[in-house]
């Protein structure tokens, strides 16, 4: 199966909903134009720091909490920025990889989300 982009996302504050994006202007180092942290990004800083300039959940992995009754309308309560199907995120881990003409690299998994909504857990 090919894997496809299902939705993007942007929070603009810490604790604002997450908006969903019909497109999106993406920066190396500092992310998506609109999200809370594109301002307070510096990619020599965050390379270090060990941060993310997006972060992306598997659509699979979500329809598992629904399934589970571990959370309502999954996509935005993930409070990541790219939804993904088809993809093993994991595999992707220290490589580099491309969405549609965007090359990202694979850090490291994010297995938990520090909003109050919500509470990943490893699919």
């Amino acid at each position: 199966m090919k894997g496809c982009v299902v939705a993007l996302y942007i929070a603009q504050a810490a604790s604002a909903p997450m908006l969903v994006l019909t497109t999106a202007h993406l920066v190396p180092g500092r992310g998506f134009a609109g999200n809370r942290f594109y301002a307070h990004r510096n990619s020599e800083a965050r390379a270090n720091a060990g941060q993310s300039d997006v972060t992306l959940v598997e659509q699979e992995a979500l329809a598992i909490l629904v399934r589970t009754g571990d959370t309502g309308e999954p996509s935005a309560s993930a409070r990541r920025n790219i939804v993904m199907r088809g993809y093993a995120l994991h595999q992707l881990m220290g490589h580099r990889f491309c969405i549609v003409s965007v090359t990202l690299h694979g850090l490291a998994p994010h297995h938990t989300c520090a909003s109050l909504e919500t509470a990943q857990q490893d699919a």
